[in-house]
């Protein structure tokens, strides 16, 4: 999908109850709908490159998320309770956004965050296989890991 959706994508979303994957990158996307949170089935969102500034604290009941990328967007802060309470959430991907590495490992739940990504990781070594190119990324850019 490209382009297709401006501002905020329908609410309707929220009513999918299967939905196990949404990529809605690359579109003109304000605003992350609250209602996405009963997508009880959700385990990867590719919101990347849009406009979004905020991640709603309603995707923390999202026990089943694995992925959330949101790279190119405008997210300054990210919900503690999506750290503590995505039991499954271990790539969180927000690279190119004013969030530095350094406000993401101040987050109250980083650590409990930290082992499941390095958990995962581990895995993928020992099958030595990396699924992607960028390795034990921490998902913020180098250049931002300090605060200026």
């Amino acid at each position: 999908p490209s382009n297709n959706f401006w501002g905020v994508f329908p609410a309707t979303l929220g009513q999918l109850q299967n939905l196990e994957l949404l990529n809605l990158r690359r579109n003109k996307i304000d605003l992350i709908i609250p209602e996405l949170g009963t997508c009880a089935r959700l385990e990867e969102v590719d919101l990347s490159n849009n406009n979004i500034k905020t991640i709603p604290e309603e995707l923390s009941t999202l026990l089943r998320l694995k992925a959330l990328l949101l790279d190119h967007n405008m997210v300054a802060h990210v919900p503690t309770s999506l750290l503590t309470k995505c039991s499954s959430l271990c790539t969180l991907s927000l690279h190119n956004n004013p969030i530095t590495a350094d406000q993401l490992r101040e987050t109250q739940g980083h650590s409990d965050y930290q082992e499941r990504r390095k958990y995962k990781y581990d895995k993928q070594l020992e099958s030595r296989i990396m699924l992607n190119k960028d390795g034990f990324d921490e998902g913020a850019d180098a250049r931002d890991w300090q605060r200026h």
